[in-house]
């Protein structure tokens, strides 16, 4: 559904520019983007359907194949989801692939509140739009505005939760009321905001009950690790710590509305970008002229391809690349680390 949904963002043919994972990919034609994605989903469809788990490893190598050719591609519920398969095709023992499973979902949900554990997740996602947009309640009472920390608390302690056969369907449910509250505020009764996650929300509740309602993790397998137990140990749990440092993205790091990262603007005047962009025009205080607008490369991101942009800056160097061979030269853009709103660097031609 989610692919369905976000349809442009695996075509080349927008305006957003394609950005592979490597330099040697621009030469793909664009009719390589479409016949993966149809492939992709016929693999999908016909499991879904006959349940044939034949089709489950043409469809791994598929998702590989199609968002190479793409990074903005590698949202969190896309990584998630190539993961799982990645699982389930290396693994034979239904209980070495629950384990790995349970593991990849604890650590979706406890890096999920670590990266809101931040001071821009309160101003941004909890003030502007939970509080302000969504209930239509403006503050400046600091005991509201500092509750806002108990969401990723929340989310942490019930990810932690699913491991202790004590907590787990606690946990469970607390998870359940995570999704209904995401779907309220996101969903098409609340901010109609990000559609690509609508569907996440429907199916993890499901996946939850399923991996942990009735099984309990199986720590004796930590007594002598399989090859893939390692592997995801290290991709949900020693990778993600790591992006603290500056050693794995956010996004492969079940970073979901935390709020900070990398953001990207281009600092131009709108007669000299293609009229449908201007609707991803934005008053800004990082500008140099705070009267100016800038173009918002999440907005654009969000608007044509229904998808954040993948904040990174060696997405958005990449970008800017594409944007002076396609769109314009005279632009400034730069990236802003939202944790500093005064750390801007430039991107030059």
């Amino acid at each position: 559904m989610t692919k369905l949904i976000t349809y442009p963002l695996w075509m080349t043919y927008r305006l957003f520019p394609t950005i592979p994972v490597n330099d040697i990919l621009y030469n793909i034609p664009p009719v390589i983007h479409l016949v993966l994605f149809i492939a992709s989903l016929f693999c999908l469809a016909l499991f879904t359907v006959t349940g044939n788990k034949k089709t489950i490893l043409p469809l791994f190598f598929l998702e590989i194949a199609t968002c190479l050719l793409d990074q903005n591609r590698w949202q969190p519920e896309i990584y998630l989801f190539i993961f799982l398969l990645f699982c389930y095709i290396t693994i034979n023992d239904e209980k070495k692939l629950l384990l790995c499973w349970q593991i990849i979902i604890v650590g979706s949900y406890f890096f999920s509140g670590w990266f809101k554990w931040h001071p821009q997740f309160i101003s941004i996602v909890w003030e502007r739009d939970i509080l302000v947009k969504f209930f239509h309640y403006k503050t400046q009472n600091s005991l509201i505005i500092e509750a806002g920390y108990l969401i990723p608390l929340y989310e942490m302690l019930a990810g932690i939760g699913l491991c202790f056969n004590l907590f787990k369907r606690t946990s469970v449910l607390l998870i359940i009321v995570l999704h209904i509250f995401n779907l309220l505020w996101l969903g098409p009764f609340g901010l109609q905001s990000n559609i690509a996650v609508w569907p996440l929300n429907i199916i993890m509740p499901i996946l939850v009950v399923n991996l942990f309602w009735n099984n309990e993790m199986n720590f004796k397998f930590f007594k002598n690790p399989f090859a893939i137990l390692i592997i995801t140990i290290i991709f949900w749990i020693v990778l993600p710590l790591s992006n603290k440092f500056g050693y794995w993205d956010d996004f492969l790091s079940s970073e979901y509305y935390g709020g900070h990262g990398v953001y990207c603007y281009i600092d131009i005047a709108r007669t000299k970008v293609p009229k449908a962009l201007s609707a991803y025009f934005i008053k800004s205080s990082v500008a140099q002229n705070s009267d100016s607008s800038l173009l918002s490369i999440q907005n654009w991101s969000y608007g044509e391809l229904y998808v954040p942009s993948y904040p990174s800056a060696r997405f958005y160097k990449k970008f800017a690349a594409q944007w002076y061979k396609t769109y314009d030269t005279t632009g400034k853009i730069f990236i802003v680390q939202t944790s500093d709103k005064k750390e801007i660097t430039y991107i030059t031609r």
